[in-house]
């Protein structure tokens, strides 16, 4: 019986890039454990996005795409708040 095993091999970010992908964590300080998820759930994102093999210019573009999406969500998030818990 043999197993068909297969590995990934991800390349480890620079800090430059784990600065690109991790900007979006400013939320943390901003909006607290709603912001830190939001903060938190575009960096995991940037990383995937970091972690393909695409154009360094297409990864850059997406994560300040992703990031200004999380502020969005954020911005978002709380007004809903605000308006069900006034």
């Amino acid at each position: 019986m043999t197993e068909d095993i297969t590995t990934s091999v991800e390349k480890k970010m620079e800090w430059y890039e784990h600065l690109a992908c991790g900007w979006p964590l400013i939320l943390i300080f901003i909006g607290g454990a709603l912001g830190g998820l939001c903060g938190g759930a575009a960096y995991a994102v940037n990383a995937k996005v970091f972690g393909r093999d695409i154009s360094n210019t297409k990864k850059y573009v997406y994560a300040i795409l992703i990031g200004v999406s999380a502020f969005l969500t954020y911005f978002v998030a709380v007004v809903i708040l605000a308006m069900i818990f006034p």
